[in-house]
């Protein structure tokens, strides 16, 4: 009998890896939905579970890589076996946190249940870990798992250009809200950032840092690393990227229903399209320009993380939102600003002449 090529090997390897992806990416969140569900009719808190979610897409990627490995590839087996463990018990506790009405407590404005606090011990204890393993890995390995630090100018100036076009686009939001509506918020907005809970706010991502970073890997090696280059190769760099953007917000669709704004979950699911299309854009642009993974993971830390700073430090304005026709049109119009750089010449699928 003759052998298959290694053409044809590689190809039925890399869709054995996307059916893993895919069951690892959307698979579980399914299952994760049943347990909102219930938590919701009992008003548990989700946090957790949420959370664990996040996890998910990386899981995917990394549980490819380890059935998939051939017997000479050099990879960080045993740093994938302990992103797979943390989010083995992640999803575990938040399961069980969804199902549990539990004491709340209040940390850095947020208020979470003890077993949700509970449930964030080992990704705080792993993920600087995890994080330090995967950077400080041998070349080889880093190079397998897409993961080493490179190319620090062009990187910081990623980073930091995101970080001026979101604080833009959150005083903007606060800006043309007001010119439609006729009202003057954005004083109160600025002032609410010089409140002691909105410094404290601040100060916490800095800490927050290292020992949350791994759960927006969990996010961004499964989306960025993973699909970005998959969709791109198959549907066109522009069209791509904007199918990326849809594909990530649909993952959503649960946590818009049933945690981010259970009132308004078609208005919630609306909106974020609209932010994981304008988003997937630049993290997608930030990712090509820097040829550097962490870029788009830090990027997405920021992006989260500083929502309770723009509030006056009020971490729960994140779940039970209310989203109305005139939060999509305000939120439409300003995201413009990052779904502009779909017209960068890295989105460009005409080839330059030598």
């Amino acid at each position: 009998m003759s052998e298959l090529s290694p053409a044809v090997t590689d190809e039925a390897v890399a869709k054995k890896k996307l059916w893993i992806f895919i069951a690892c990416a959307y698979g579980i969140p399914a299952i994760i939905t049943i347990f909102m569900i219930i938590g919701r009719k009992m008003e548990t808190d989700l946090s957790a579970i949420v959370s664990a979610q996040m996890m998910t897409p990386a899981l995917g990627v990394i549980m490819g890589k380890l059935i998939c490995r051939k017997k000479d590839e050099k990879m960080q087996v045993g740093t994938y076996i302990l992103y797979v463990v943390l989010t083995a018990l992640m999803l575990i506790g938040g399961m069980i946190v969804a199902l549990i009405p539990a004491k709340t407590v209040t940390i850095s404005g947020q208020s979470m249940s003890m077993g949700a606090l509970i449930c964030q011990l080992p990704l705080i204890i792993l993920s600087p870990v995890i994080t330090a393993f995967f950077l400080l890995g041998k070349k080889e390995q880093r190079e397998e798992s897409g993961l080493g630090w490179k190319n620090t100018g062009m990187s910081i100036f990623m980073i930091a250009l995101f970080l001026v076009l979101y604080f833009v686009r959150a005083f903007g939001t606060t800006i043309i809200s007001d010119l439609i509506s006729g009202t003057s918020t954005l004083g109160d907005q600025l002032k609410g950032l010089v409140t002691l809970q909105a410094i404290l706010s601040l100060v916490s991502v800095g800490m927050s840092l290292p020992l949350s970073c791994i759960a927006f890997f969990g996010e961004e090696y499964g989306w960025r690393y993973y699909l970005q280059p998959i969709m791109l190769d198959k549907f066109g760099k522009r069209k791509g990227i904007l199918l990326l953007g849809l594909v990530w917000a649909f993952w959503h669709i649960n946590i818009c229903y049933f945690y981010y704004s259970p009132q308004t979950g078609t208005m919630m699911f609306l909106a974020q399209i609209i932010t994981c299309v304008s988003i997937a854009i630049f993290f997608g642009y930030g990712y090509i320009k820097s040829k550097n993974m962490w870029v788009p993971i830090l990027m997405h830390f920021f992006n989260n993380n500083l929502i309770p700073f723009l509030n006056g430090g009020d971490a729960s304005v994140i779940e039970d939102q209310t989203v109305t026709a005139h939060d999509i049109l305000v939120h439409l119009i300003i995201s413009l600003i990052f779904a502009a750089f779909i017209f960068s010449p890295v989105f460009s699928d005409k080839k330059k002449e030598a």
